[in-house]
């Protein structure tokens, strides 16, 4: 929800005085207010299809496509997981942060493009990240 404040419009979670000194001092609460609103504008405001356009863009910020990712998730359909596969297939340098968002994410999706991003990625002797690797063996050995 937004609120009308003099000028601009701002959304409600970070409209209160003390927002923009609190996050430029690394105030928690601030940062994560910041954080609950992107993810709330985008999630509104934008569909699948938008999202997975701005999830495959090389133009963002892992931070920002991983915030891209967390706006998708009740929103991704089996087409879009599809394309994102394909995008990530084709990208070789991504960073553990948003390998370990994309491989959540796609993981939930049982199809050719996924299954050969993991095979990928499971062959690939730089990925030295546990937490993404039990992802993608979890994904084996119960796909069907």
């Amino acid at each position: 929800m937004y609120i009308k404040d003099t000028n601009s419009i701002v959304y409600e979670l970070i409209d209160y005085p003390e927002f923009l000194e609190n996050f430029y001092n690394d105030d928690k609460k601030a940062r994560n207010d910041l954080d609950k609103s992107q993810l709330k504008i985008f999630e509104e405001g934008l569909n699948a299809d938008e999202l997975t356009d701005l999830i495959a863009s090389d133009d963002y910020s892992s931070d920002e496509r991983i915030v891209f990712i967390r706006a998708i998730e009740n929103k991704i359909t089996n087409e879009s997981a599809k394309i994102l596969a394909e995008n990530f297939q084709k990208n070789h340098n991504v960073e553990p942060e948003l390998l370990l968002s994309i491989c959540e994410l796609l993981s939930k999706y049982q199809n050719q493009e996924v299954y050969d991003l993991f095979l990928k990625y499971i062959s690939d002797d730089a990925i030295n990240d546990d937490s993404v690797q039990n992802i993608i063996i979890d994904y084996f050995n119960n796909y069907e």
